[in-house]
């Protein structure tokens, strides 16, 4: 498995391509620079297989049109409570910036616990609302694509449409729940790890996965 990472967009989120070793990628988060990501794929050699969303805001989907334009018979996933978000640009906080974007209607919704998979790659999706109504991880082995969700030492914010502190708080819950270590790589800033935000992020911890259950 490689991971490749690229801060795309007006807000700079991380965008990953996901490889596997027949050199077929997922794309995760096309926050913008559609062709930026393109010459990525192109300078590495990649087939693109998919693209995973963790959620609907316009950072994390900016260059989805574009992409879906270029390579329209690749599936499109997201977790289905922000689903509604693709083709609303009032929910995906584009309209707030002047640039109402509403890239699409055609894309896969996914629950809790489902999987993909990319080669011998196995991609578990874990929802974790609270950031939006379907905030979403992506776990891949010892990976954690933690979008808005989980930066290093803070949290995605929870005043946006969809967002609410104490579901991101049990959802933060669950993951520090969950067993082993994971480099967590996040929508925004520095990758970090589980085990490191187990112990120095105030916010993981707050409730007890018991709570959350």
């Amino acid at each position: 498995m490689k991971i490749i990472k690229k801060p795309v967009g007006l807000l700079a989120a991380n965008c990953y391509l996901l490889v596997s070793e027949q050199e077929n990628a997922a794309v995760i988060d096309p926050g913008g620079d559609a062709d930026v990501i393109m010459d990525l794929l192109r300078e590495h050699k990649l087939s693109l297989a998919m693209i995973l969303l963790t959620h609907g805001h316009f950072d994390h989907i900016g260059g989805l049109f574009g992409l879906h334009n270029a390579f329209p018979g690749v599936p499109v996933y997201i977790q289905q409570a922000d689903g509604e978000m693709l083709a609303d640009p009032v929910k995906n906080l584009s309209a707030d910036l002047g640039m109402p974007y509403s890239p699409m209607r055609d894309f896969i919704p996914l629950a809790d616990g489902d999987t993909l998979t990319l080669d011998e790659l196995t991609i578990r999706l874990m929802h974790v609302p609270g950031h939006s109504k379907g905030s979403s991880v992506y776990l891949v082995g010892e990976a954690m694509f933690s979008g808005d969700t989980l930066f290093r030492g803070s949290i995605g914010r929870h005043d946006l449409y969809g967002g609410d502190y104490q579901t991101i708080v049990r959802s933060l819950s669950r993951l520090a729940a969950l067993d082993g270590d994971y480099t967590v790589y996040p929508g925004h800033g520095e990758d970090t790890t589980l085990g490191y935000e187990r112990r120095t992020n105030p916010y993981l911890g707050m409730m007890s996965y018991d709570d959350y259950l």
